[in-house]
């Protein structure tokens, strides 16, 4: 490698967001940036923050699933004077707009089964109350009336 080269090591872009990792510690001065797509077209960019190893671009209105390329000026290999541009290239991710809509009806079904949850929980004392008879004496009066329905009105059961 040639003394003041600058190589990048990766490129990741997420939301509208460009993050470039170099190989080796870089300076800055006046830093400068641009994106063009594969038809040559420019989009806006701008350098948001530098440090010794990385650089963070903002970059707007790009599609999903293409590749750009990206030019950075003002930057220099450590321990060089002399400045120089690097370029790369990087793509967009694909995000389904189904996958993001199925998210959001598993989350709000979630949210459903959470309340159904709260409210099966919740109503103990109403379901209490419905029966004005508690239910050990519903079960005492159950044999009188299944020996009365069955014709032994003899009055005598056997145990």
């Amino acid at each position: 490698m040639t003394e003041g080269r600058v190589s990048i090591d990766y490129a990741d872009y997420d939301g509208g967001r460009l993050i470039v990792h170099f190989k080796k510690k870089v300076k800055w001065k006046n830093p400068t940036v641009s994106v063009t797509d594969e038809s040559g077209n420019a989009y806006s960019a701008l350098v948001e923050d530098t440090s010794s190893d990385s650089c963070q671009i903002q970059v707007d209105s790009l599609e999903e699933g293409m590749t750009y390329t990206f030019v950075l000026g003002g930057v220099f290999q450590s321990g060089s004077s002399k400045g120089t541009t690097v370029s790369g290239t990087f793509e967009t991710p694909i995000v389904s707009v189904s996958a993001t809509q199925e998210s959001t009806e598993e989350q709000t079904e979630e949210e459903d089964d959470d309340e159904e949850e709260e409210t099966q929980v919740r109503p103990t004392k109403p379901e209490e109350t419905e029966e004005s008879v508690p239910p050990s004496s519903a079960e005492e009066t159950l044999p009188e009336e299944t020996s009365g329905i069955s014709g032994e009105g003899d009055g005598s059961q056997s145990s």
